[in-house]
């Protein structure tokens, strides 16, 4: 499997609008913002990776997700050079998708059931 670099830590946030605020302070610059699926999502780089909030606006998915804490690491992405070939690495090891590969016009992803990979989600992203 060709690993590219680490691309991202996703952490779920009560107020993105608030978190954003901090991550501003310690000189992160914004680069996309987005909503969809009940989440709305702001990419902040850093260096040459980024920190992906996720605030949930969808009661239900926001206590699946966040609990009745403020915020929390969720995921850690990296990107990769074969997605396919990630899944059929992964999957030798145990290690399953928690859903269907996504897959975008500039991008395809996948995450893994925690369960699977030690406690741990991670983020597999293919880059077009």
């Amino acid at each position: 499997m060709e690993m590219r670099k680490l691309d991202h830590v996703g952490v779920v946030v009560d107020d993105l609008d608030e978190a954003a605020k901090l991550l501003e302070a310690l000189g992160l610059v914004e680069s996309e913002r987005a909503e969809h699926d009940g989440l709305k999502l702001a990419f902040f780089t850093a260096g040459n990776a980024m920190v992906e909030l996720i605030e949930p606006t969808d009661p239900e998915i926001r206590a699946q997700r966040l609990g009745d804490v403020r915020a929390r690491i969720e995921h850690i992405a990296f990107e990769i050079g074969d997605l396919d070939g990630a899944l059929s690495a992964l999957g030798a090891l145990g290690v399953e998708p928690n859903a269907p590969p996504r897959r975008l016009p500039d991008r395809s992803m996948f995450w893994t059931d925690p369960e699977t990979s030690d406690g741990i989600m991670f983020q597999f992203v293919q880059r077009s």
